[in-house]
Parts: structure tokens; sequence; C-alpha cells
């Protein structure tokens, strides 16, 4: 590779011609040029080979820690007289905080292909890269030695009037209801926000499979009449090849005391005083854009704010959201408490900021595992005076109150630890289940795949491929890959991948119910996700496919999983653990659940709901572990 004089990179779809004119210039000088291909669909090049060019894992993982430092102290940056994030502020509400996972997610893949290709330019003489990455036009290089060929990402697609159409209806039905609904509120102190996709869970008194809240429903199943639930449903992509937007039942069905946040939305936008105070809000927001960019920032911090700025469109919704959402709390201010998952996404963000505007005490729950490098939960210490995060916030155990003071600069006093909601059905679970026969006719072993959507798609791949591979040979073995909830409709990626290594023992599944699952698992594989520690509460063998030795949950360093960087390693793991060669280690199982999860005694619902009901500015009670 390294005798070639040039070399041409694919990071992107070409347009025919393009195609051509590659292949035709391969064709006449096939022995000087040689061709890459990086993180693009294009590979079909015959008869020429390709070469994958890809970054090493440690250079990956240095440019995850760099980045993400880059995007946590760019808010820090002096506009003027104050910083970037308060600059970008209005009220409680924090537009660059709102922005800030989108933003390190994008630079950081970014910043990869750019880091490829410095990787190997010194080794040609001459470099045509064909990309849609705007980050080149932020970063100096060499222009007599890389030729760009970048073309940007279409920004407007076609309007997809089907799915406009059943939204629209979706829309009025459910501002219909909560006309009806509103007179609930009458009576209500507490509010809980439900936004995540139903999935199958168990009901806690019967153990029969519903659709619900995964993360709230044992919670929902506890309220009384001092509670409503905030039905939040997010605005489907209606441009292009968006995914179906159904408009089955269960849109506007309500098992709980309930209220449409589409009501909301509506009576905010038909508020002329709203829809003037948004248009001078955005007004000057875009007059910050423009001191901004006339700091002297470097290629990163500019291109960091150029992405940031690409999102005003977004930003314009949820500054009218926030403004909907203050106005409709002015309208009930006996409401004490608001509470909801994923509580520093924007989405929820918007609304929480609008009820701590107006005196209600806001309260995030945690929904899943939180690391160093996580962007919705990592904050600085002037974010801490700033009151970002919410008022409380209800967390797992004592390891993760102590990460998100140590390093999420939380403050102290903000932090409650109640355990996980979900694990309050383990009880109930651990003596009931050992096998389904309907899934597992010839009770074969059953080795548990969770997959997650990683942002980095090649780590997604390997981690589907390797276990796969691990487990074709195993005649008495049975894989179930258990899709994360965002990846309804990946089955046929995993049916492809499967099929690339001819594994045929396996199964994929959405719809069943993960802890029921684990609790009939012999053995459970994942990368990072929550159901590591999950695994850990049904003192299941745990293995975790790792091939960046990042440990990212510490799972492996607390004793509590083997690591496997490959299909190999994944393999001898497996079989080691069916022959009963490895065994957990039953001592640091106990050790890990009272660090993570306090308690698994069924009972972590009745300290939320008292978490909840503290007056919105008590001290508040601390159990043991705190």
């Amino acid at each position: 590779m390294s005798m070639k004089a040039k070399l041409i990179i694919v990071a992107r779809s070409l347009s025919p011609g393009e195609k051509k004119n590659i292949l035709s210039e391969l064709e006449n000088d096939s022995s000087r040029t040689n061709l890459g291909v990086l993180d693009s669909p294009e590979s079909n090049f015959d008869p020429f080979q390709t070469v994958q060019l890809s970054l090493e894992e440690a250079e990956k993982s240095e440019i995850n820690r760099r980045i993400f430092s880059e995007v946590l102290s760019f808010g820090e940056i002096k506009n003027g007289d104050v910083p970037i994030t308060d600059s970008l502020m209005y009220q409680s509400m924090s537009l660059w905080h709102y922005q800030k996972m989108r933003v390190y997610f994008f630079v950081r893949n970014a910043s990869y292909e750019i880091e490829s290709v410095r990787k190997i330019m010194q080794q040609y003489t001459s470099i045509d890269l064909y990309t849609e990455n705007a980050a080149w036009e932020f970063f100096p290089y060499d222009t007599g030695k890389l030729r760009l060929f970048l073309r940007k990402k279409k920004n407007k697609e076609k309007r997809n009037y089907g799915d406009f159409l059943k939204y629209s209806v979706f829309f009025a039905v459910r501002v219909l209801s909560g006309l009806f609904q509103v007179r609930k509120l009458k009576k209500t102190k507490h509010l809980l926000i439900d936004h995540s996709l139903k999935q199958t869970v168990l009901d806690i008194h019967t153990l029969q499979k519903k659709q619900a809240n995964y993360y709230m429903e044992y919670l929902f199943a506890a309220m009384n009449k001092d509670f409503i639930i905030l039905d939040d449903r997010e605005i489907p992509k209606l441009r292009g090849k968006s995914k179906f937007f159904s408009l089955s039942f269960h849109n506007f069905r309500t098992e709980y005391r309930t209220f449409f946040g589409e009501l909301v939305l509506l009576r905010g936008l038909l508020s002329a005083q709203v829809r003037k105070e948004a248009t001078q809000i955005l007004h000057n927001l875009q007059r910050e854009y423009q001191k901004i960019e006339a700091l002297p920032l470097s290629p990163v911090q500019r291109f960091i704010f150029n992405y940031f700025r690409s999102l005003h469109p977004t930003n314009s919704f949820f500054v009218l959201k926030y403004l909907s959402y203050r106005r409709f709390f002015q309208r009930y201010p006996h409401l004490k408490t608001i509470s909801s998952v994923d509580e520093n996404g924007p989405r929820i963000k918007s609304v929480l900021d609008a009820a701590r505007q107006n005196k209600i005490k806001t309260l995030g729950i945690q929904h899943g595992s939180i690391h160093p490098l996580h962007p919705s939960y990592m904050f600085t210490p002037s974010d801490r005076k700033r009151k970002i995060v919410p008022d409380i916030t209800l967390v797992w155990g004592a390891y993760w109150k102590r990460l998100l003071i140590e390093k999420g600069n939380y403050p102290e006093d903000s932090i409650k630890i109640t355990g996980q909601i979900r694990t309050d059905i383990i009880p109930r679970l651990l003596s009931a289940y050992t096998n389904d026969p309907e899934l597992n006719p010839e009770n074969k072993r059953i080795i548990m795949f969770a997959s997650q959507f990683q942002r980095d798609e090649k780590l997604r791949r390997q981690a589907a491929l390797d276990c796969f591979e691990s487990v074709r040979d195993m005649e008495d073995a049975l894989l179930l890959v258990k899709l994360h909830p965002s990846e309804k409709n990946e089955k046929e990626y995993y049916h492809h991948l499967a099929g690339e290594v001819s594994c045929s023992n396996y199964k994929v599944l959405y719809d069943y119910e993960l802890y029921k699952l684990i609790s009939i698992s012999d053995v459970v594989i994942t990368s990072f996700s929550t159901v590591g520690a999950e695994a850990v509460y049904f003192h299941k063998p745990l293995v975790i496919h790792d091939p960046l030795r990042q440990d990212l949950q510490g799972y492996h360093r607390q004793g509590v999983a083997f690591q496997a960087t490959n299909a190999g390693e994944l393999r001898q793991l497996i079989r080691d653990i069916l022959a009963g060669e490895r065994r957990p280690d039953a001592r640091r199982y106990e050790a890990f659940i009272n660090e993570y999860a306090y308690r698994i005694d069924g009972d972590v619902v009745k300290r939320v709901l008292e978490a909840i009901r503290v007056g919105p500015y008590c001290p508040i009670r601390h159990y043991a572990h705190t």
C-alpha cells in the first residue's frame, strides 16, 4: 500500500458519474492508484480490491475523550462578558445544553474520518477524498496533497404527505381528548411524564405481558389521585422516507389518569403572546450567533459552533415548547412536582425547565447506565451554579451518586438513592420461570445477547457478528438476540449479519419481556448496556463484548463480568460457563448490587413516591448508602 502514488478514499455514496470516473482512473493507472473505503455504503468496485481504512480502537478512545472535553468546555468560552452557555440561555432554558449531546456525537464521528485520513496521508503523494463531512471546511490540510470532493447532505426532503395526514389526525384526536382530561388537573399535585416507546413488560400483580412504559410502569401502577401522567409524544419525521406513523388504538388508550400534552402545544401555538415572545427570543439568538461567529475560535470549536447553529430549527421548536408549557404551568399553581426519565434530553428538559420557572420541583429518574463520557449527565462547575440539572435526581445506588457529584458536577444535596424501579418485580420472577417451552421447545442452553444501537456502527456490527460466530457450532445452545427499544425495525439487520457467518441457531426478539428473558438465560452478553447490571440482579453469568477494553460500566473491573474482545474469546467463555468451569463470584455480585442498585427488595416504588411527595424545597431524607 505504501508503494502507491495515489489513494482514492470513498467515504460516502457516489453519483453514477463519480463512480464511473473512479473506475476509469483505476483501469488506466491501477499500478499507481489504490482505493480505500471508509464507512461508506459503496463497496462494489469489482474487479478492483478495496481497502477498509479505520482507526485503532485506542485511537478512537483518545478521540472520544478529546472531543468530549472540547464539547464540555465550549459552553464556558466567553462571548463578550459572559460564557456562551449564558448568552444562549433564556430564563431557565439553556439551548446549549439542549443540543450538547447531538453536537458531541456529530463532531466525534466527523473527527474519526479526519484522523483516519491524516493517519495515512504521509504514505501517498496525493489523495482524493469523496466525503460529505463538512468538518474539513474548518480544519487545515495540505490542499496540494489532499483533494476533496465534498457533497453536503441534503437538509430538506420532500414532505411525506401520508404520514403528515396521519399525524394531523393523531394530533387532533389527542387535543380533543385533552380538553376532557384537563379537568383532572384541578386536584393534581404531581406530574409524571410518559414519553417512552411502549414495550412488553410484565404486570406487577399478574406477571402477564402488557405493552407499557418500560421504565415507569410500576410507578404508574402505584399512583393515587394526587398524580397524573403527562403523555408527551415525539413528533415524527414527516419528510422523506420516514417510519410509518401508526394510528393504532394504543395511541389514544389510557390505563391510568393521563393528560395528553398536544393540547398544551396547540394552546401555545395559538397564543399571540407566546408567538411574539418566541420571535423575540429567536431574533436575539441570531444576534448571539453573530457574536460567537466573530470569536477567535479554534478549528474544532468553530466546527462545534457551526453544527450547533445548524440545529436552529429544532431550537425554535424547543423555545415554543418551553413557552407553551410555561404558560400551561402558570394556570396550575397548585402543582408541586414533575418527574421524568431522560430528564436532560431537550424534549423533556424544555418541559421541566418551564416547570422550574413556575416554582415546581423537578425530578429526574435514572433510567440507564451513566458513564464519564455521557454528554447528558456531565456538566461543568459553572453549570452547577446555573442549576442546569433537575432539583432532585433519583439514582439507583451509591456509585451513581458519587459519579454525578464527582464527575458530573451535580450538587450533592440534589441526589437521592432509591434503587431501580424495574427491579421491584425480580423477587417474584426469581422463582417463577426456568424455561419457556414456546420459545425454547428443545430446552437448549440459552445465550442472550442484549443488542444496542451504538453510535459507532462498526462496534455495533462487530458485537453482533462475534456473538453469531461464537455460537454457530454449539448445537445444544440457542442464541436469543434481544433488540434494544430503538431497534424495533432492525430484525433484518441482524438476520443479515447471522447469514454472513452462517449462524442458524438463533432467534431475534423485540417484544419478549427482558426480565423474563434474563430469568431463563444461562449466559447474558452485552457491550455496555444496563442489561449487564440487570443480569447481575438475577445472579446470571455476564460477558461483556469490549474490543476497546474500555469497560465503560466497570462490570469486568468489579468482577461481575467476563470480558471478550473478539469472537474467539467469546466462544471460549461461553463454553466454559456452560460447562461449569467459570462461575460468577456470589460475594462480588452482592457487593455490586449494594453499590449499583441499593436493594432488590420490591420496595423501590415506595421510596420513589416518598421522594416525590417531599415538599418542593424541603430537606431530602437520605437512606442508607447515601
